[in-house]
């Protein structure tokens, strides 16, 4: 009964509560329309915007169909930009006028803006209120015509020391800030109101107002004058097209250094070069090398390209904090001041790094930025080809640094080590949306795409591939092109058909592993030789491949033979016959890209036992690779691999093969061999290193090695050595110490929990100007929960440290031997790899991921991740391609150690 009245009197009261929404609604609907009628006679425009038909509206980032449609649509873009910049801002304000042609006014136009402000807002004189969706702006068709549009606008955008398009660094030592911008891949409209695509190229128009005290500097050249209250007004003349990404300025109390020697005038370089520069760096600075270096570079591709260089002049400025070794934008190329400038006497490793940093820049002024990928899924054809015209311009500048050798040894291991997992991808990348676009660069793109390159080269021979090259460049001059309109060229000027070459080598992922089998008859003569290629992932594909075999017999004698093998293997008919071989190595000159392995126990007994005497540096450099990777695939014991290294260490003189040995044998010893197997071999690592020190033959290796005796230190002796160093009681010679290296071994000793360490840490503090970043990363090795809690805090900050401190400082956090301080973050690092990628700049993510399961090698730490990989079933697809890496190595080790203790 109760029931029954109170479902009656519920009835009642639901139909009196309809009859008052409807009445309140009708009221609702007048009260609008008279509030819609006030806010037309208040409006500036004639007529109020009529309502955009409602649609989901775009997604966030830039879209691959949103970037389509707009290129249908959009052509001849202009921008015009001011800034006004301040000392002490927490954000930059400006104003843009943008101006563009459309094709047709049929439908709303998205623009791309993610900033703190934006107003004023005008479309062909009418004032818009902005509509924003995630971070577009949209643009009403009503307002928009065909033909010519306008439109102009206020905006403001955050400034911080990390995490925004415009960075500010500043300078403990002195107070100055100094302001620059990085806007790659697609971060520009976070700065300023734009079509945020490399493929809409627009023209831009620069002002700057700046501190009287600043200079700046941006893409196009510049004039100054001052302002009626003194400040100044830095005008700039408007670029030929370019894509957003490559819009710069930087700005502070830099010191401007012209270089004197002018261009010559055959080359489109009409402006001498300047180097923007802090003053505590100039005496250091080496400018003369560093302008030769620029001015050679252009001289020699301006002749291999057949194309002047394109943008009038080519200013470099040394930005303090700046995150990657350098970023080519057109007419200013941005570098990490520390990459160019030593505060201490250079290794030739670091020579080495400069000059191929350098070559790579300047080699993106024509690809990159004369002719620029459509799409970011094409970033090979900027970064792939800038590493190999960089190589090829160290060849043919610096030829005493054996430029493909060099190629063989420090570009193509990063590409293997990615392309051996289920973490590669194929070069051309397929991309939806640029907000992912920072997952698409790496080694593949780095590494691989130029060794494929130079295989390609070797294929079609060196004039028809660089007329190809030329070919390309004139054809899509200041335009956008994809990789398929290169190869057309190539194609064309070498009458080859590259399209089964581009199906494996362009698109698909992964590599061969390269081996060459012998049968042998009975009586020392080979029955049968032949080349084998297999699938490094176990798909069951066969590559193109073009490559020489190194032959060597038991009386001394070598043979060369060339070898095509499309398939899956390719008999060797000139090795019929022949004696049975001491050792066969493939791909002896490195020209080939493929994973080298010495299947036959006569040819790793070999190399174990001669490589010392291996004459020829560059067969010396490949068949050391291939007896390290012969040992990741577990066909060679690691432990006789690390005493070939032990060995080598004690009289290998060139600095980049001794840095190779000393990081396969650290890694052999930390990751692969059980803890009782490495810990004799670790103390007799020191004592070799320790040994070099002293070494008169050893000058030009002497500091790298004792940055590897820092991070292998652990036994008393090796510790006091370091410390007598740091105290000036133990001289060395040829060896003067730089602040970086003097913080390294106080790092050791902090790690090590050395008596004093503490006080050489505040001493050094003392002792001069841009140290906070070395004492912060020296500190991370500090072997205590609370030490390793307090940085993984600071990890999370977006504000401070600046973000290149803090990748620098993952190898201390996970100095070696510290694997149960740094386990317990090991999940903590993959529930931030989201956040890393939202937040992070573009190499961020790999390098977190790697040193955070790079520091590992336990099952514990596996058990770890799988675990955490089973609860995260979602993770994007980009995430856990740049995890599979670090977590096939991961893996390996495991395996590689298991087998190792059972073998005991």
């Amino acid at each position: 009964m109760g029931v029954e009245v109170a479902a009656v009197a519920a009835g009642t009261d639901r139909k009196k509560t309809r009859d008052l929404s409807r009445t309140l609604l009708r009221m609702m609907r007048a009260l609008l329309l008279v509030a819609v009628l006030l806010l037309q006679g208040c409006s500036m425009s004639d007529e109020p915007d009529p309502p955009s038909p409602p649609t989901a509206g775009p997604a966030a980032g830039i879209d691959l169909e949103l970037a389509r449609e707009r290129e249908r649509r959009v052509r001849e873009v202009q921008y015009a930009l001011s800034f006004d910049l301040q000392k002490g801002m927490a954000s930059v304000a400006g104003t843009i006028e943008l101006t563009f042609e459309l094709a047709d006014a049929d439908a709303d136009l998205v623009l791309d803006f993610d900033g703190e402000e934006l107003r004023d807002l005008r479309i062909n004189g009418t004032e818009v209120t902005p509509r924003q969706i995630e971070n577009h702006v949209i643009l009403p068709a009503a307002r928009l015509k065909k033909g010519l549009n306008i439109l102009g606008a206020r905006f403001r955008s955050r400034v911080a020391a990390t995490g925004t398009p415009l960075t500010v660094y500043k300078d403990a030592s002195d107070g100055a800030e100094y302001l620059y911008t990085l806007v790659v891949p697609a971060d520009a409209h976070r700065l300023f109101p734009c079509f945020d695509q490399p493929g809409l190229k627009g023209r831009f128009r620069l002002e700057l107002t700046t501190p009287p005290d600043w200079v700046a500097v941006g893409n196009g050249k510049e004039t100054v004058a001052h302002t009626a209250d003194g400040r100044k007004r830095w005008t700039y003349l408007t670029t030929p097209p370019l894509p957003t990404y490559l819009f710069a300025f930087a700005a502070g109390p830099f010191t401007i250094v012209t270089d004197a020697t002018p261009p010559t005038p055959e080359s489109g370089l009409t402006d001498s070069m300047r180097l923007f520069v802090r003053a505590s760096k100039l005496e250091r600075m080496d400018r003369d090398a560093l302008f030769g270096l620029h001015r050679r570079s252009v001289d020699v591709e301006e002749e291999y390209f057949g194309y002047p260089y394109p943008f009038k002049k080519l200013d470099s400025v040394l930005c303090p904090g700046f995150p990657y070794g350098g970023m080519e934008h057109a007419g200013a190329i941005f570098y990490r001041e520390s990459a160019l400038v030593f505060d201490h006497d250079p290794t030739e490793l670091e020579l080495l790094r400069r000059s191929s940093l350098i070559y790579h820049e300047v080699s993106h002024q024509w690809f990159g930025n004369l002719v620029t990928m459509r799409w970011f899924d094409d970033l090979w054809l900027k970064e792939g080809f800038a590493t190999f015209v960089g190589y090829r311009v160290l060849d043919q500048l610096e030829p005493e640094r054996k430029a493909w050798m060099r190629f063989h040894q420090r570009v193509k291991p990063s590409a293997f080590r990615i392309d051996v997992t289920d973490g590669t991808t194929p070069i051309w990348q397929k991309l939806q949306n640029l907000a992912d676009a920072k997952s698409a660069y790496g080694p593949i793109v780095y590494n691989k795409a130029p060794a494929v390159l130079r295989e390609l080269e070797n294929r079609l021979g060196a004039d028809a591939f660089r007329n190809g090259v030329r070919a390309f460049l004139k054809r899509f001059e200041f335009r956008n092109a994809t990789w398929r309109d290169l190869l057309e060229n190539l194609a064309s000027a070498s009458g080859e058909d590259l399209g089964p070459w581009s199906e494996r080598w362009i698109l698909d992922r992964g590599m061969p592993r390269i081996s060459v089998e012998i049968e042998e008859d009975g009586q020392g003569r080979i029955a049968r030789a032949r080349l084998v290629q297999t699938d490094v992932l176990g798909e069951d594909r066969s590559w193109p491949l073009r490559l020489n075999v190194l032959v060597g017999f038991a009386d001394g004698s070598r043979k060369i033979v060339s070898v095509t093998c499309d398939d899956a293997s390719a008999d060797i008919a000139e090795l019929q016959g022949q004696p049975t071989p001491a050792f066969v190595l493939p791909n002896p000159d490195g020209v080939c890209y493929g994973q080298v392995v010495l299947k036959d126990a006569r040819s790793r007994g070999h190399f174990s036992s001669q490589l010392g005497a291996e004459s020829d540096p560059m067969v010396k450099a490949a068949a050391f690779s291939a007896l390290w990777d012969t040992v990741k695939i577990g066909l060679h014991p690691p432990a006789r691999f690390a005493d070939t290294c032990l060995q080598l260490l004690e009289t290998e003189r060139d600095p980049q093969t001794h840095a190779s040995l000393a990081s396969a044998l650290l890694t052999t010893l930390r990751r692969y061999l059980p803890p009782e197997q490495a810990a004799g071999r670790r103390r007799r690592t020191a004592g070799v290193l320790t040994q070099l020190l002293g070494e008169p033959w050893a000058a030009s290796i002497r500091l790298q090695v004792l940055r590897r005796l820092a991070g292998v230190s652990n036994d008393d002796d090796s510790l006091r050595l370091l410390e007598g160093i740091l105290d000036g009681k133990v001289e060395v010679p040829d060896l003067a110490l730089g602040s970086r290296d003097r913080f390294l071994l106080v790092a050791a000793l902090l790690a090590n929990q050395r008596d004093g360490a503490l006080a050489r840490l505040e001493q050094l503090e003392q002792g001069g100007q841009d140290l906070a970043r070395w004492t912060y990363l020296a500190r991370a090795a500090i072997p205590t929960p609370e030490n390793k809690a307090t940085y993984w805090s600071t990890y999370l900050e977006l504000e401070t440290p600046p973000e290149q401190w803090v990748q620098g400082s993952l190898g201390y956090f996970h100095w070696p031997n510290q694997e149960s301080l740094t386990l317990p973050y090991l999940k903590r690092a993959l529930d931030q790899a989201e956040w890393v990628k939202q937040n992070r700049k573009i190499f961020f993510m790999p390098a977190w991921l790697e040193a955070f399961l790079g520091a590992h090698s336990s099952k514990e730490a596996l058990d770890i991740v799988d675990t955490w990989l089973r609860e995260h079933p979602d993770l994007p697809p980009d995430i856990r391609r740049k995890l599979d890496v670090p977590l096939h190595e991961l893996r390996r080790a495991v395996r590689i150690r298991t087998a190792g203790s059972a073998s005991r």
